[in-house]
C-alpha cells in the first residue's frame, strides 16, 4: 500500500492551510448566532483578529447532515438559452471543439 508521507506537514506549511484556518469559524458563527449577529462576529474575527481567534468553533451537525434531499426541494426554473449569454448544451459542446467518434465509449 502507498503511504502519503509528509503530506500533513506540507499542507500545514502551505498558504491553503493558513487561509482555511483563518476562515474556520465563519460558518459556525453564522449558524450559532444567525445572519446579523453572526456576520458582526465574523467581521470582528476577520478584520480585528485576522482570523486568529484563540479558539475554534464547531457546528452541531456536519455539513453533509444539513443537506436536504433533492426530491424535497423545488425544481429550479432556468430561463431558456438566449444564444447571447447562455447557450443550449449542444451548442456549448460544439463551442468547446470536443472531437470524438460518435460511437466512442464514455470514459
Amino acid at each position: 500500500s502507498e503511504e502519503l508521507t509528509g503530506y500533513t506537514q506540507r499542507y500545514k506549511d502551505s498558504w491553503v492551510y493558513e487561509e482555511l484556518h483563518r476562515a474556520r469559524n465563519t460558518m459556525p458563527l453564522m449558524h450559532k448566532l444567525g445572519l446579523f449577529l453572526g456576520s458582526a462576529c465574523v467581521w470582528i474575527d476577520q478584520y480585528i483578529f485576522r482570523g486568529h481567534l484563540p479558539f475554534t468553533l464547531t457546528d452541531s451537525k456536519p455539513d453533509h447532515a444539513q443537506l436536504k434531499p433533492a426530491s424535497k426541494m423545488e425544481k429550479p426554473d432556468y430561463p431558456k438559452p438566449d444564444g447571447v449569454i447562455s447557450f443550449d448544451k449542444l451548442s456549448s459542446v460544439f463551442i468547446t471543439n470536443t472531437s470524438h467518434e460518435e460511437d466512442q465509449p464514455c470514459h
